[in-house]
């Protein structure tokens, strides 16, 4: 009997050390108007390269292309998995993991006009970009 009353409060104290975020997240709605939060900066594969997006959480657009080949002699990426995709400006490529966007398929859709949300990690010299969601393409700049 003794250890019921143990694991009863076992429990409940998981219970007490869990609430905080049980009521942050379920108040976690859109930002408001005075809200802090920043969206993540729109950078390009050149960007990335050149060092200006190290360790952060950005937003880019570019050409999907799958499961294509990604020249990683000529660009500064590396493919951690097989199931790893590419994304390119036409110029550049960039290997992405972490799943594969929504309607996309990695051999039908090469070519499509993709933006996503991802973060910026170096691996052995090298870019990867770590997929988190998609995002709206941006109006062209007037």
């Amino acid at each position: 009997m003794e250890w019921k009353k143990q694991v009863g409060i076992f429990s409940l104290s998981i219970v007490i050390s869990l609430l905080p975020c049980v009521f942050a997240c379920s108040n976690a709605g859109p930002a408001s108007q005075n809200s802090t939060v920043t969206s993540p900066s729109l950078v390009t594969i050149k960007d990335i390269f050149d060092g200006k997006a190290d360790n952060k959480r950005v937003k880019i657009v570019g050409q999907y292309l799958g499961w294509a080949p990604c020249d990683v002699k000529k660009n500064q990426t590396v493919m951690l998995t097989r199931s790893d995709w590419v994304l390119s400006d036409g110029h550049r490529c960039i290997f992405v993991t972490g799943g594969i966007p929504k309607l996309m398929n990695p051999v039908q859709n090469s070519g499509k006009k993709l933006c996503i949300i991802a973060d910026v990690h170096k691996v052995e010299g090298r870019y990867i970009l770590f997929f988190r969601h998609e995002c709206v393409i941006p109006a062209p700049k007037e």
